[in-house]
């Protein structure tokens, strides 16, 4: 989400008992965002998988922005707000929430009106599907893996995008990349991208017995 607020000039640019610093106010903003997370926090959790009672709710801020000119009244602020959610819950629904809970939020305050509020749908990123680790499919992608290499015990985890980084460094997840380095570095590296090439091909034939399957 893309959060503004609009900030009221004084009689003169400097007054803030008729004015209002837009600062101020997505700063209040940012609290009641963070009460909101909690809430949901507690609400929606996963139901199955490795992160099985673990909040599936994440509202994160990521950045705020403001400008005015010195000793004057910041008349606009900006926040970006990224939101991760998962099936039940909707696109639609989510911002619906955010918006009704800051609209409660200022109507029971005196800082300023819901009217100075502008909330709009940023940039969406979809991640993998969420695949309960008992299905035959899982079942099946394991025993491949198993008779291939010999493994067989394995790491479940969500990770966002297409980013491979959070299995590796957590998960100590053997990811295939293709890059410059062919060795694999220490655990905790964020350098850790790269396979050997008897890893690479590896995962080739892994990839090949599920295809073939």
């Amino acid at each position: 989400l893309n959060i503004s607020v609009t900030g009221k000039p004084g009689r003169q640019h400097y007054d803030l008992d008729t004015g209002a610093n837009a600062s101020v106010l997505i700063s209040q903003i940012a609290i009641w965002l963070e009460e909101f997370n909690q809430l949901m926090r507690k609400k929606h959790r996963f139901d199955f998988g490795s992160f099985k009672n673990e909040p599936s709710f994440i509202l994160n801020i990521g950045s705020i922005t403001s400008s005015a000119g010195y000793g004057g009244i910041c008349q606009k602020a900006e926040m970006k707000v990224r939101i991760r959610f998962f099936f039940p819950l909707t696109l639609s629904e989510v911002i619906s929430q955010v918006k009704q809970f800051l609209k409660d939020k200022i109507e029971s305050s005196s800082l300023m009106e819901f009217s100075q509020l502008t909330i709009e749908k940023g940039p969406l990123r979809a991640g993998p599907a969420v695949v309960e680790t008992e299905s035959p499919f899982v079942q099946m992608i394991q025993k491949h893996i198993h008779d291939e290499t010999g493994i067989n015990e394995f790491v479940h985890q969500y990770h966002g995008g297409s980013d491979i980084r959070l299995p590796i460094l957590y998960g100590n997840c053997q990811c295939v990349g293709i890059g410059p380095s062919c060795n694999l570095p220490e655990q905790n590296s964020n350098q850790r991208e790269w396979i050997s090439a008897d890893d690479y091909l590896t995962g080739i034939k892994i990839l090949a017995r599920i295809l073939y399957h």
